[in-house]
Formats: structure tokens, C-alpha cells, sequence
């Protein structure tokens, strides 16, 4: 008799308690399409091998990247600092979900006067990147993918000029 006396005073106080703690504690849903960049989050280490090529000798880069929610959970605000071929480079990116296009968009900026457009998609667990120019007047493309395995990306930068095919500019790993 006497546990069921103490339940029921449980059960009544968890009643009437619980709904005053969930209406001070903040409900944050993420918007559709936006919560797959959660991948993103956190604190990252790199380390990359850029092939040797025309206009460059290649070599190993490594930086470190934070990144964070936007107020809202619409973007994530990205900070990196690195060397990158030897040059010592910082940059600010922002990662959204574009819904109209029903893509992502990454822009980058840096300390070396780049910025850059990319538009993403996402299939299982491999996000593919790219971005269209011109270079010494012909359609260039750059493809950036990425293949998450819990706290670790594997990547790799491909180029093609013109009518030629994607060469590896870049292939490296992250880590949490």
C-alpha cells in the first residue's frame, strides 16, 4: 500500500513539474533540408597532398577547421587556418541549404583574395561539391568530395579544362 501511495505521489509530481521544465528549455528544431549539414560541426584537422601540376610543384598542406550554427539553424559559419602549398592562409565559409534549388551552397573567402561559389549535394554518406569558371578562356569545373566514416572525412579536389578529363588536383583526411 505503501509503494503505491509513493508512486502515485511520484507520478502526480512528475506531472505537474514536467510541463514548467520543458517550457523554459529552449526547443531548437533545425530547418528540412539544412539538419545533414550538422556533419559539419565541430572542431577539424587536416591534412591534404596537392599533386604536382603546370603551375604547381604539389605538396602537403594541413589546417584546422571550426565550425558552428548560425543563429537559427540555417548555416553553419566555418573558420579555417592552415598552410596551403607552403602559404600560410586563413578563411571564413558559410554552408546553407539553398531550397529553391534544392542544392547546398558553400562560399568561401580568404586571406590569398579567393572566393568562391560551390554547390553540393549529399548521397548516403559522400557529399560531392562543385563550381563552374573559366579559365585561360575555357569552362573549367572543380569537384570536391568528401566521404564521411564517423569523425573522419576522406577528400579528394578534381579539375577538368575544356573537354579534358577530371585530374586530382588535391586528395587528403580530416578528423574530429
Amino acid at each position: 500500500m505503501t509503494r503505491r501511495i509513493i508512486m502515485a505521489m511520484v507520478v502526480g509530481w512528475i506531472s505537474s513539474v514536467a510541463p514548467a521544465i520543458l517550457a523554459q528549455t529552449p526547443v531548437s528544431s533545425v530547418p528540412p533540408g539544412h539538419e545533414k549539414l550538422a556533419v559539419f560541426m565541430g572542431k577539424w584537422v587536416a591534412e591534404a597532398d596537392f599533386k604536382p601540376s603546370k603551375t604547381s610543384s604539389g605538396g602537403k598542406s594541413n589546417w584546422t577547421e571550426a565550425c558552428e550554427w548560425l543563429e537559427g539553424y540555417y548555416a553553419l559559419l566555418c573558420h579555417s587556418e592552415g598552410e596551403f602549398g607552403g602559404h600560410p592562409v586563413k578563411e571564413v565559409s558559410v554552408m546553407a541549404y539553398d531550397a529553391s534549388q534544392k542544392t547546398y551552397v558553400y562560399f568561401e573567402t580568404n586571406s590569398s583574395d579567393e572566393s568562391d561559389v560551390w554547390r553540393g549535394k549529399v548521397e548516403g554518406d559522400t557529399w560531392t561539391w562543385s563550381k563552374r569558371s573559366m579559365e585561360h578562356d575555357k569552362p573549367s569545373e572543380m569537384r570536391f568530395t568528401q566521404r564521411f566514416s564517423a569523425d573522419s572525412i576522406v577528400f579528394k579536389l578534381e579539375s577538368a579544362v575544356g573537354d579534358a578529363p577530371f585530374n586530382v588536383v588535391m586528395d587528403g583526411k580530416q578528423s574530429r
